[in-house]
């Protein structure tokens, strides 16, 4: 293929400025996906600069049209998508250099427009001022389906002066046309833009490597030879002659052995097609070049809690050596002016849940606060009001690990009396366990995975019921037991996006919140106590903490309808429940019992006056009766702690608060 040289094409290329789903963008990149093969590709809201390896493990990618409606809608995540296609080589479906099948794209970042050779596929502005190039390759050449070549090909862009130097693996991932860069910047995550879009340009791997000045050929011809260490240790060269039968295994075993004595790849590659072809019949290059990429996934002699240390980079996603973290730092000027016409996006429940949040949801036994979680994602997944606020649409996904069957029994009660199908709520029936060493975790992202990718949606709210079934084993009262939940908690809601909400239960002591340790308050964003006065059948359900919405001390009251579900089998009567709004009940607050003569004093004024008054008025109306002033002053700031009355410190006037009137 002639390659057109002259860099003013570059330029042409680029006048128009179209737009490509995520979806159609891979189905020109990867082609026609043969039987077993598919592409990969993740997306995640998190900084990518501080992203677990959990979030970056992405999902096989087959063009499913579940799958595409799921990636187009990803538009305010980190989208990426691997440039190479892959099977299950290996045995497990994974993005690894064991199931590498052939390159799709070669992709280069950081690129200076102005020195390509030619008019690339596609080029992507990642960041300001920053480019990333990619080129459709021809899916015959051979070229594109050998890893070693493909690697050391990306070996050598990485080391270009200006180029990015992590991307250098044949499975690497690089960023779609549709997403955003959510790495921390004072003017907000940056809208990836596709600036140049050729789909029919398809060269082969020498043309693609010329686009950006390399010579494919002189890159062949530098592959390094055996290092002196093979030669001069017998141990290494035990498969010379070999003979067919239990080769794979000894071949892995060597490749180990390479892998711990610190061999670079190029040497382990060299090494590993010499005993390939000293087999008696040779070994496949290529086989022998992915069970060197199998070994290569375990740390040179590293256990394996170092490799859980091991650090993600924020480009690739591909795991590199532990490095010092980089801190978000911005200077307060730099921020934009506060407008009284900013329109946030934040909140998933209105006034009560923000979105990406964690969240508690506690009571007593019988209170009503499971009846009330159900009444709460049924709302999210219908898009409806919930208790008069409104909801933002999406995908709730339920863990109901304390009794799957009475969930069940409830939602049926709630389809029915609502007339309803609720299409995006799942209900996870199997334990899981977010406390053991291992947990659960990769089983619940994979079902938020694979539900996404049925619904097409997002899921937004992931709900834990109870806390106490997801952590058991664990010492409620233990920071350390319950410091590993709540991380595993936020590395599920860190890779999915969607808010956790636990379900939990009041202490012994109910004037002290929920049980367990004490430090978990601090961590949640949202509390939410559910209380219930049997005598009157009303319940309430008040925010009790919240870290950035208005919502906090706000009361919704609700009642618990019966609904008939049917009868047992000896014709009884059964029943279930549904969350009905009511007028919240008036606050209980036994500290008001405690009151001195002054604050029952003061209190009883403000009640009188039905209305705000200046702080200097009641000082001086009490004056009159010669009560010192400090002692006003006194009364007034205790009613406002125990929540009696409210001051305004702008104008410095109280009034009594509405449950106190």
């Amino acid at each position: 293929m002639m390659l057109e040289t002259n860099k003013t094409a570059v330029a042409r290329a680029g006048h128009n400025t179209p737009q490509a789903a995520n979806s159609e963008f891979l189905r020109a990149i990867y082609g026609e996906l043969e039987v077993g093969t598919h592409g990969w590709v993740c997306s995640f809201r998190a900084d990518p600069s501080n992203a677990t390896a959990d979030v970056w493990a992405g999902r096989a990618y087959s063009g499913s049209p579940a799958q595409a409606q799921l990636l187009d809608r990803a538009e305010d995540d980190n989208s990426y998508y691997c440039p190479a296609i892959l099977d299950a080589s290996s045995g497990k479906v994974s993005r690894t250099k064991a199931n590498f099948t052939r390159l799709a794209a070669l992709v280069v970042d950081d690129v200076q427009l102005g020195d390509l050779e030619g008019v690339p596929t596609y080029v992507l502005e990642t960041s300001p001022g920053k480019f990333q190039v990619g080129v459709k390759i021809d899916p015959v050449d051979p070229d594109a389906s050998n890893p070693g070549l493909v690697d050391a090909v990306m070996g050598r862009l990485s080391k270009r002066e200006g180029n990015d130097r992590s991307g250098n693996a044949c499975v690497r991932f690089v960023r779609l046309p549709n997403g955003s860069n959510t790495k921390p910047r004072a003017s907000g995550p940056f809208r990836v833009r596709l600036q140049q879009w050729n789909p029919g340009q398809e060269m082969d791997l020498a043309d693609a490597c010329a686009l950006f000045g390399l010579d494919l050929d002189s890159i062949k011809m530098q592959a390094p030879a055996a290092p002196a260490e093979y030669r001069a240790d017998p141990a290494l060269r035990s498969l010379d002659g070999i003979a067919e039968g239990g080769r794979d295994v000894r071949l892995y075993k060597r490749a180990l052995s390479m892998r711990s004595r610190n061999f670079s790849w190029e040497e382990a590659e060299a090494l590993i097609l010499i005993q390939a072809d000293s087999c008696t019949p040779p070994f496949p290059r290529t086989e022998a070049v992915k069970k060197l990429a199998q070994a290569w996934k375990r740390p040179p002699g590293k256990s394996e809690a170092f490799r859980k240390m091991e650090a993600v980079d924020p480009e690739t996603g591909e795991i590199v050596q532990p490095r010092a973290r980089m801190l978000e730092c911005f200077k307060a000027s730099s921020l934009p002016p506060a407008s009284n016409g900013e329109v946030f996006d934040d909140e998933l429940v209105e006034g009560v849940m923000g979105k990406a949040a964690m969240a508690v949801l506690y009571g007593d036994s019988n209170s009503g606060k499971t009846f009330l979680a159900i009444d709460l994602c049924a709302a999210i997944a219908r898009g409806a009001k919930w208790l008069g606020r409104h909801t933002e649409p999406g995908v709730v996904l339920y863990l109901a690990t304390e009794s799957p069957h009475s969930v069940k029994v409830r939602l049926r009660a709630y389809q029915r009396h609502h007339r309803v199908k609720l299409d995006w709520f799942y209900v996870v029936a199997s334990p899981v366990s977010l406390f053991n060493a291992q947990a659960d975790m990769e089983a619940v992202m994979s079902t938020v995975q694979r539900v996404e990718q049925e619904t097409g949606a997002r899921v937004s709210l992931i709900v834990g019921d109870t806390l106490a079934r997801l952590s058991a084993g664990a010492n409620e009262n233990s920071g350390e037991d319950m410091g590993v939940v709540l991380q595993n908690c936020d590395r599920i809601r860190d890779a999915s996006g969607a808010t956790f909400l636990l379900i939990h239960h009041t202490g012994k002591d109910t004037a002290k919140g929920m049980r367990g340790w004490s430090g978990m308050r601090a961590h949640i964003d949202t509390e939410i106590e559910v209380t219930a006065d049997e005598d009157t059948g009303q319940r309430c359900a008040e925010i009790t903490k919240q870290r950035d919405l208005d919502g906090k001390g706000d009361r919704y009251g609700f009642t618990l309808e019966a609904i008939s579900v049917g009868v047992n089998k000896w014709g009884r009567p059964r029943s279930s429940c549904i969350v009905m709004p009511a007028e919240a009940p008036a606050k209980k607050n036994s500290k008001a019992a405690k009151m001195g003569p002054v604050e029952a004093s003061v209190l009883k004024h403000l009640r009188e006056l039905q209305a705000g008054v200046y702080i200097s008025k009641v000082v001086s109306h009490f004056e009159a009766q010669q009560v010192p002033r400090s002692s006003v002053y006194r009364a007034i700031d205790a009613l406002k702690i125990k929540g009696m009355a409210h001051v305004a410190e702008a104008t410095r006037m109280v009034c009594v608060a509405e449950a106190f009137r």
